[in-house]
C-alpha cells in the first residue's frame, strides 16, 4: 500500500503537502557535525502524519519514509509498523538511539517505549523549527544568519499542555523560546477541539464578552452550561492551549461556518474561501506583552464585528491579523532569516499573504519546500534533534 501524494503551488512554488507516491521515501543530506560519536537515529514521528526517519551520522543522509495516515486509526498503525519493519530490514538499520514525540498519548511514544534502546523525547514544536531550518538551508547551503521561526499548528504536547504557537530564534545547534500565545482552557479536555462552541464559551467567559457570550450559550443546554461554566471558574477536567487551530475554530464557528469539527482544518478552508472573495485591508488589534501574544482587543473587536460587518470581511480580517502578528513577532530580529512550520502553514492564503508581507519588508524568509509543513515534519525535527544535540533556552 501506499497514499497518493498532494502538492500545492504556494509563493510560485510546488511544495508537497502529503510525502508518498513518486516523493518517498525522501532522502536528505545534513549539513556535517563538528563533532561527535557514530550514531543511528530511529525518529518515529508524530500521530496525525504517520511518517518515520532513518538517521544514519556516519553519511549524514537523513530517510524520511513514505505516509503512513493517521496512526490513530489502527490499520495505518499496522501499516505504519510493517513499513517500518521494511525499511529497518532492508538497511540493515539497528538503531542505537530513539527519537520521539513528548504527548504521551501518540501511538508512536508508546511504540518507542517497546524498544529496548534508548529515547530521547522531543518537545514537538522544538521538532517544527528543526525541520524548518533544515528545509531552508536545503534550499541556500550558504544560508549564514540566525533563524526566527513561527511554529502554529493545532495541537503540539508541552508540559501536560496542548501548544500550537510558539516562537523561536535560534538554529541547529541552538533554539530559544522568544514568544508564545497566551493560554486558554479546553473545556472539559481534548473533546473541545471537535466542538468549538466549548472554545468560543471559554474565550467569552475569559474576556467577559458578553455579545459573544450571548451567541454561544444557545448551542448548549441549561445543565451543560452550568458544568462548563463550572470548569471555567474552577480550572478543572480542562488542559491549557494556545493553539492557533483552535483560533481558527473559534472565528469559523463563531461565524456559523463550522458546528462539530469533521476533519482536519476545516475551519482554515472555509474560512479561507469566505476570505478570497473579500478586499479588507483592516485587522483585528492585538498586544505583545513579556513575550506573549495577548488577544484580549483581538476578540473584543472581533465580537464587534458581528452581526455588523459581512462574514467575508470578518474572515479577511483574521487572515491579515495573523500577518500582522508574525510581522510584530519578528519585527525586533532584523538580521534573522524568516522560517514557518507547522500545519497551519498549510494555509494557501496565509502563506501568500505573507509572502507578500515579508517581500514588502525584504526579509529573507523560507516555507518548506523539500517535506510538507505540518507533522509530517516532525520526524525530520526529531532525528536533528538527536543528531545535533542543540541547547535549549526558555522563555523566562
Amino acid at each position: 500500500r501506499i497514499d497518493d501524494s498532494i502538492a500545492q503551488r504556494v509563493d510560485n512554488a510546488i511544495r508537497p503537502m502529503r510525502l508518498a507516491r513518486g516523493f518517498a521515501p525522501l532522502y536528505l543530506t545534513l549539513p556535517k557535525r563538528s563533532n561527535g560519536s557514530p550514531k543511528k537515529i530511529l525518529a518515529l514521528g508524530a500521530e496525525q502524519k504517520g511518517h518515520f526517519s532513518l538517521l544514519d551520522s556516519e553519511t549524514s543522509v537523513v530517510l524520511l519514509s513514505p505516509f503512513c495516515g493517521d496512526l490513530s486509526v489502527l490499520e495505518n498503525e499496522k501499516h505504519f509498523k510493517e513499513t517500518l519493519n521494511f525499511f529497518l530490514k532492508t538497511y540493515d538499520f539497528k538503531p542505537t538511539i530513539l527519537a520521539c514525540d513528548k504527548h504521551q498519548n501518540y501511538t508512536t511514544t508508546q511504540m518507542a517505549f517497546e524498544f529496548n534502546t534508548p529515547l530521547l523525547q522531543v518537545q514537538h514544536h522544538h521538532a517544527h523549527f528543526l525541520a524548518s531550518v533544515l528545509d531552508a538551508l536545503l534550499q541556500d547551503p550558504h544560508l549564514n544568519h540566525p533563524f526566527i521561526g513561527i511554529v502554529w499548528d493545532g495541537s503540539g504536547a508541552y508540559e501536560n499542555k496542548i501548544y500550537g504557537a510558539e516562537c523561536f530564534v535560534g538554529d541547529l545547534e541552538r533554539i530559544e523560546e522568544i514568544a508564545r500565545f497566551e493560554e486558554f482552557w479546553l473545556l472539559g479536555g481534548q473533546k473541545a477541539i471537535k466542538e468549538p462552541k466549548r472554545l468560543v464559551l471559554e474565550i467569552a467567559l475569559k474576556h467577559q464578552l458578553n455579545k459573544l457570550l450571548k451567541r454561544v450559550q444557545k448551542h448548549f443546554k441549561e445543565d451543560e452550561l452550568g458544568i462548563f461554566k463550572q470548569m471555567h471558574d474552577k480550572k478543572i477536567q480542562s488542559v491549557a492551549t494556545n493553539s492557533i487551530g483552535r483560533l481558527f475554530d473559534i472565528v469559523a464557528f463563531s461565524l456559523d461556518l463550522v458546528g462539530t469539527i469533521s476533519f482536519e482544518a476545516e475551519s482554515g478552508q472555509v474560512l479561507e474561501t469566505l476570505a478570497l472573495q473579500s478586499d479588507e485591508i483592516a485587522f483585528y488589534p492585538f498586544e505583545i506583552k513579556n513575550s506573549v501574544v495577548r488577544l484580549k482587543e483581538f476578540y473584543q473587536a472581533f465580537e464587534k464585528d458581528l452581526g455588523v460587518l459581512e462574514p467575508k470581511r470578518i474572515a479577511k480580517k483574521f487572515f491579515n491579523s495573523l500577518v500582522e502578528i508574525i510581522t510584530a513577532l519578528i519585527a525586533p530580529f532584523k538580521g534573522h532569516v524568516v522560517v514557518c512550520s507547522g500545519g497551519v502553514f498549510c494555509n494557501q492564503l496565509l502563506c501568500e499573504q505573507l509572502a507578500k508581507r515579508l517581500k514588502k519588508l525584504q526579509r529573507e524568509y523560507f516555507f518548506h519546500k523539500h517535506f510538507p509543513p505540518n507533522d509530517s515534519s516532525i520526524p525530520v525535527g526529531q532525528a536533528l534533534m538527536a543528531y545535533f544535540n542543540p541547547t535549549i533556552i526558555k522563555k523566562g
